[in-house]
């Protein structure tokens, strides 16, 4: 675990998404990035269904 620096794998819905070796806060920024996007993209789906009355789907 040492050193400043990670390469990142991140496993999706839509498979292994390799990241490039960076620095572990750029790595944690970038995280946290994806991670606001899942969040606003399931919300926004959420939105979208209770405003056409359909029901939720297990996310």
């Amino acid at each position: 675990m040492g050193g400043s620096e990670n390469a990142v794998i991140l496993i999706t819905e839509q498979g292994p998404e390799h990241w490039p070796r960076m620095a572990k806060s750029a790595v944690a920024d970038k995280l946290a990035d994806r991670i606001a996007e899942e969040i606003c993209s399931e919300e926004a789906l959420k939105e979208d269904r209770q405003a056409r009355q359909l029901p939720e789907a297990g996310l």
